[in-house]
């Protein structure tokens, strides 16, 4: 059976905020929770309870339109995706930080864990990718409608039968390094859209940087070092 990781528990959300300072929030999210739910009463995500908990340490206040307080999530990682998630307690600072996020002079690096061993130790990967016609997402033809999309992989580490790399987006397309690595050959551990490997509970992916000063790096999940 498989376990939700933990969040709903006040030191467990303070153990999992890596920083603050002013308006931002780098927090390090754990597998199963999406950012943030449908509506703001959901308590499936990670928003709301991060909402809970630094109104109850008086770091946000009840407004008549919030009357739990808010926080907005300035980006978002798969419910499944480990990791480094930037939050604001600013509405009107979410697009100056996003636009800061998705810079192409800001680095965002994650660990992956798939299936099979490279025979390189760097690869590019430039394959462009889009929404289809019948809604799936994968590889499309920029003259079809398909987005640029770029990935680096760096082989990190190797094993019998799957590989550690350290993979950096240049772009943000949705679902971009689970598409390309399944596009190259080597699929996420525990990936069920684009692969069907199925050595891992849950897909082998976890966002452990964003280079923007003062903001540190995400410890990886101790799923993932316990499979390792």
């Amino acid at each position: 059976m498989r376990i939700k990781a933990p969040l709903w528990d006040t030191q467990e959300i303070a153990q999992r905020i890596l920083w603050q300072a002013d308006d931002l929030i780098a927090f390090n999210k754990p597998y199963d929770w999406p950012t943030s739910g449908r509506t703001l009463n959901d308590d499936d995500c990670v928003q709301f309870h991060l909402i809970n908990y630094l109104r109850q340490q008086g770091l946000i206040k009840p407004t008549a339109k919030h009357p739990r307080g808010m926080v907005w999530a300035v980006h978002q990682l798969d419910a499944d995706t480990s990791g480094l998630l930037l939050f604001t307690t600013e509405k009107k600072a979410v697009h100056h930080y996003h636009q800061l996020l998705t810079s192409p002079d800001t680095e965002k690096r994650y660990l992956a864990i798939v299936a099979g061993t490279p025979d390189w130790e760097c690869h590019s990967e430039t394959a462009p990718m889009g929404l289809r016609a019948d809604k799936s997402r994968g590889l499309m033809p920029l003259a079809d409608g398909g987005k640029p999309a770029h990935t680096d992989f760096q082989l990190k580490s190797l094993y019998e039968n799957h590989s550690v790399l350290d993979v950096r987006l240049h772009t943000g397309r949705t679902h971009q390094i689970r598409i390309h690595l399944h596009h190259m050959g080597f699929p996420l551990l525990g990936e069920e859209w684009y692969g069907t490997n199925k050595l891992h509970f849950r897909q082998a992916l976890h966002a452990y940087s964003i280079s923007i000063p003062g903001i540190p790096d995400a410890p990886v999940a101790n799923d993932l070092l316990h499979f390792l």
